[in-house]
């Protein structure tokens, strides 16, 4: 919600309790690699770095979803690798 992502997790790796895996999940339709981003998912993934994922989904059916990709270090796979295109959707207008 406004936490950047919306699973924690543990791969189980790590000497401590602490998690080390924080997954943002999104719907695509079936082909298309399209989803929206918020601000906060962003900067979070910046963050996070190679502990943020993006899991993206297709609805499988009715009974479920398939995840059909996993992008790790999301922030830096969008900006630095120029396989993604942020496409500005939304802008705060404000009185000066």
């Amino acid at each position: 919600v406004s936490s950047g992502y919306d699973v924690v997790s543990f791969s189980g790796t790590t000497k401590d309790d602490c998690p080390d895996k924080f997954i943002e999940v999104k719907c695509t339709r079936k082909g298309t690699i399209e989803f929206y981003l918020t601000r906060t998912e962003l900067e979070k993934a910046q963050m996070l770095g190679p502990n943020y994922w993006l899991y993206l989904v297709n609805r499988k059916g009715r009974n479920g979803f398939k995840v059909t990709m996993r992008i790790q270090d999301a922030y830096e796979t969008i900006e630095s690798q120029g396989k993604y295109e942020k496409v500005p959707m939304v802008w705060l207008v404000k009185g000066v």
